[in-house]
């Protein structure tokens, strides 16, 4: 009966580590045709907000991930340069309860009109 548990246990994981490295390589593929076929649209975004206000085209932020981990986030910039600096003088005009941030017509944002 033990030997059948541990064979058992042996086929689990087996399959798990199948598994597991079947959806490795299917989100790396995934992943890497996503970019080729959105690569014309992220050029033209990069492009769009260069030339905007000349400052960087992303944002960099550290984020707390799974098992808090701490990783590096990067984002197309969607706001102006100095945003980071000017949220501790907004802090008493958040619309959210809690450690987010938002605002309806946040002044940070360079084009509020959408």
């Amino acid at each position: 009966m033990e030997s059948n548990v541990a064979l058992l246990n042996r086929d689990k994981i087996k399959s798990r580590f199948i598994y597991h490295s079947v959806k490795r390589v299917f989100d790396f593929l995934a992943a890497t045709c996503g970019i080729i076929i959105l690569s014309p649209l992220m050029l033209i975004i990069a492009i769009l907000i260069k030339s905007e206000d000349h400052g960087p085209i992303f944002y960099k932020q550290k984020r707390i991930g799974q098992n808090g981990k701490v990783f590096e986030m990067y984002k197309f910039r969607s706001m102006f340069v100095n945003a980071d600096q000017m949220l501790a003088k907004l802090k008493q005009q958040n619309d959210v309860e809690g450690p987010m941030f938002k605002m309806k017509k946040d002044p940070r944002v360079g084009y509020n009109a959408l």
